[in-house]
């Protein structure tokens, strides 16, 4: 670029890094006067006052270089090929971890492996660019700043990773075993055992999902922060985040089988079975206690439930409840099972403070009846009814309290084509038994439709 300005002439280089002037062979000029034509010129970094002079007691129709811009640091922490370095938060896990794991007698140290290589929860920085911001920005002689790269090297990152948006930092998009190899940072975020879980392998617990193509045996557990899914007999116990799938039956005998998600699975009997999400059964639900913050349903047409008890928040649909035999079951609707302990809770810590109070007073009349000599046992036991009634009044008063927000609640479907003996139906904090056969029974409201 030349500018020519009262006759002296202004080059700026093709990278504005430099920029020169060139005097005519007449004529007498001032430091002053460089100035205001390079500035005329958009000249206005880096110019050189020792520079100018030397161009005015120079040599006339040459360029002399005055201004000098300020090139840009290359940065301290990329790589020869302009990549940026990046520091792994999980030095150990360097490669691609196994996705499937084959139950024999090395199971517990290979699975040992997987879990010493750490974890991650969705969102977790998986690595960082070293001193990001380590590098000079240059500024060119017409005061335009330049960046070290003209286009920030691209972050190369895994699967289930990442970028932030600054750029600087990699980050897990699901939970799971962090890892670092030639793809860069990722997540590991499913695995899969081939096998029963049991005495070769302990519990087990995995920061995903998990795939059991096997058992899940009694007496052995099952956690995940993600979803499991079990291909044969749930016998044991589970706690997930997410859903859990038993494509066999869940007969989890003194075990609890918790879930973040959703339940499904063929049948349900003798178990515990607590889930956020819809729990769906195939085939029946028998002498089980199942609770869901959303629905139940048992979908094969002679599907069942009988025995225990069942709490669904949004409803419960079965072809048939109860049974011709009169085995007690009991469906409670329209109230979170949460809620529902915590009132059942209660009135059992009051039924248990009333019988206390009782056992005081009998005391109390036994150490009267024994005379005066007993007077400190009697005070002492006054102080112990005061204290029980002081309780007992603090609990009829949460209990007041927790039926008036319980008698608000309005919802909570129910729907079966056959009711038998036995049934026991509570809808929101009303109650509904049958003691002889119904059939078509619809209370509330399940997918639009209306009873």
């Amino acid at each position: 670029m030349v500018n020519e300005m009262n006759s002296v002439k202004v080059i700026i280089s093709p990278d504005k890094m430099a920029a020169y002037v060139i005097l005519p062979e007449e004529g007498d000029f001032s430091v002053r006067e460089l100035t205001e034509a390079l500035s005329r010129a958009g000249v206005v970094f880096g110019i050189s006052p020792n520079a100018l002079r030397s161009a005015l007691s120079g040599k006339r129709g040459v360029p002399y270089q005055v201004a000098w811009g300020l090139r840009p640091e290359e940065p301290k922490d990329f790589s020869s090929s302009g990549v940026p370095v990046l520091v792994s938060r999980f030095p150990q896990s360097r490669g691609k971890p196994p996705r499937v794991f084959t139950v024999d007698e090395d199971f517990r140290s290979k699975w040992g492996q997987l879990l010493a290589r750490g974890s991650v929860r969705e969102g977790s920085v998986l690595a960082f660019v070293r001193n990001p911001d380590n590098s000079a920005i240059g500024t060119t002689v017409t005061g335009e700043k330049v960046a070290p790269f003209a286009k920030k090297p691209e972050i190369v990152y895994g699967e289930n990773a990442s970028l932030s948006r600054d750029g600087n930092l990699v980050l897990a998009k699901r939970s799971g075993i962090p890892y670092t190899d030639e793809g860069g940072p990722a997540v590991l975020d499913r695995v899969e055992i081939v096998g029963n879980i049991g005495s070769l392998t302990g519990d087990v617990h995995f920061p995903g999902d998990i795939v059991i193509k096997g058992d899940v045996s009694r007496g052995f557990k099952v956690t995940a922060w993600g979803a499991v899914m079990i291909t044969g007999t749930l016998a044991g116990s589970v706690s997930c985040a997410g859903n859990i799938v038993v494509e066999g039956g869940i007969k989890s005998t003194g075990e609890i089988v918790e879930s973040g998600g959703k339940v499904s699975a063929r049948f349900c009997e003798n178990s515990v079975v607590r889930a956020i999400g819809d729990v769906v059964f195939h085939e029946a639900v028998v002498h089980s206690l199942v609770e869901t913050e959303k629905r139940l349903i048992v979908t094969h047409e002679k599907g069942k439930i009988v025995g225990g008890l069942v709490r669904a928040k949004v409803g419960v649909k079965a072809p048939a409840v109860g049974s011709l035999m009169g085995v007690p079951t009991v469906v409670e609707v329209g109230i979170s099972p949460k809620l529902r302990r915590e009132y059942s809770k209660l009135k059992d810590d009051l039924d248990s403070v009333r019988s206390e109070i009782e056992r005081i007073a009998r005391l109390g009349l036994a150490s009267r009846s024994r005379g005066n000599n007993r007077q400190y046992d009697s005070l002492r036991l006054q102080r112990m009814r005061q204290m029980l009634e002081d309780k007992e009044r603090s609990l009829r008063e949460k209990i007041a309290s927790l039926e008036d927000m319980l008698k608000s609640v309005r919802g909570g479907f129910f729907w079966a084509d056959e009711v038998l003996p036995g049934t026991k139906l509570v809808v929101g904090l009303e109650t509904f038994e049958y003691r002889s056969p119904a059939e078509r029974l619809r209370i509330g409201v399940i997918d639009g439709e209306i009873r």
